[in-house]
C-alpha cells in the first residue's frame, strides 16, 4: 500500500487502515506450520551449554569445539534468527556466549533496527558471561539486513558497541617491528596453568595489535588484568592483551566479560585459553540470577 495515504492531514488514513486490518484478520488462517529450522534449536536438559554467536567463525570452529570438549561444555553455533530470539538466546539457556567472529563485524540489525545490539545487552543484563575473542577490532563494523541482503558499514553511533558493552579497545600496530611475547599476570597464570611463560607470539596469522584499555576497578565493575603483550626487552606495549571484567553495581550487574585479543586465540593456544575461561565460569559461576528469564 502507498504509505503516504495513511498519513493524510484529514485523518482519512485511519479508517482505511482499520478496514485493511479488519480484512486481513478475517482472511487470516491459524498457523499450522512449525517455525523454520533456522528459528528453532533443540536443547538437551542439563549440561553446560555455550552459545557461539554469528555471523561466522571461519576456520575456528574445530578449535572452539575442542576447547568446549576439554571443559566439558556443549557448544551450540547459533544462526542469526536464533541469536535474535530471546526464547533461544538468553543467559539461562547459555551461561556463556562466545563472540569469536573471524573478522571485525557484528550483527547490529536484523528484523528491526539494533535488535542485535539489544540481544547482547539483554544477555549481559540477565547475568550471562560473554567471551570476546574477535579478530582485530572487536565490534568494529555493523552488519545490517536491508532489502534481503546483509550489508557491512562503519558504526553509526555516538559510542562504540564495545563501549556500550563495558570495555574499550585501542588501535596498535599493524605488524610488530620485533618479536613479541605474551606475559601473564598472576591472575592469568591461575587461569591458564598450561600456557608457557612467556609465550612467543610467532604463531599468529594476523599480527594486528588491538589492545584493551585498562580501567580502574570501581563499584560498577571489577577489572582483572590477565595478560600483557611484551617487547623483546620485557617492557609492555600499552594496554592489555586479556582481562576479565566482573560487572557489579551497574546495568549489567552480575554479568562477566572476558576480553582476549582475538588474534592470539588460534590453534592449541586458543583451545587452552577458551577452555581456561570456561572452567573459570564453571568453578566460579555468576551468582546473580534474578534478571534471568524463567525456565
Amino acid at each position: 500500500m502507498w504509505g503516504t495515504l495513511l498519513q493524510t492531514d484529514a485523518n482519512r488514513g485511519d479508517p482505511v487502515a482499520a478496514q485493511i486490518l479488519s480484512y486481513a484478520v478475517a482472511k487470516a488462517h491459524p498457523a499450522t506450520a512449525p517455525l523454520p529450522e533456522s528459528m528453532t534449536v533443540k536443547l538437551q536438559l542439563g549440561g553446560f551449554r555455550v552459545a557461539i554467536l554469528p555471523p561466522d567463525c571461519n576456520g575456528r570452529e574445530e578449535m572452539i569445539r575442542t576447547a568446549c570438549k576439554t571443559a566439558n561444555a556443549d557448544p551450540v553455533f547459533l544462526t542469526v534468527p536464533q541469536f535474535g530470539s530471546h526464547q533461544v538466546f538468553n543467559a539461562r539457556n547459555f551461561p556463556v556466549a562466545i563472540q569469536a567472529v573471524s573478522d571485525e563485524r557484528f550483527i547490529c540489525s536484523y528484523l528491526v533496527p539494533n535488535d542485535g545490539d539489544e540481544a547482547l545487552k539483554r544477555y549481559l543484563r540477565e547475568g550471562g558471561t560473554l567471551i570476546v575473542c574477535q579478530h582485530a577490532t572487536a565490534f568494529g563494523y555493523e552488519m545490517v539486513y536491508q532489502a534481503g541482503k546483509w550489508k557491512s558499514r562503519s558504526p553509526q553511533r555516538f559510542a562504540s558497541m564495545a563501549f556500550e558493552l563495558g570495555f574499550e579497545t585501542a588501535m596498535g600496530f599493524e605488524k610488530p617491528d620485533a618479536p613479541t611475547s605474551l606475559q601473564l599476570t598472576n591472575d592469568g597464570r591461575k587461569l591458564w596453568l598450561d600456557l608457557p611463560q612467556a609465550l612467543a607470539m610467532d604463531y599468529l596469522s594476523d599480527q594486528r595489535w588491538r589492545s584493551l584499555i585498562p580501567y580502574r576497578s570501581s563499584a560498577a565493575r571489577r577489572f582483572t588484568p590477565l595478560a600483557y603483550l611484551n617487547r623483546p626487552d620485557g617492557s609492555h606495549y600499552p594496554g592489555l592483551a586479556a582481562a576479565m571484567i566482573d560487572f557489579q553495581d551497574s546495568e549489567f550487574g552480575g554479568a562477566r566479560l572476558f576480553y582476549l585479543w582475538g588474534n592470539m586465540v588460534e590453534g592449541t593456544v586458543g583451545e587452552k585459553m577458551l577452555a581456561g575461561c570456561l572452567r573459570r565460569v564453571q568453578t566460579n559461576p555468576v551468582t546473580q540470577f534474578h534478571r534471568r528469564p524463567p525456565p
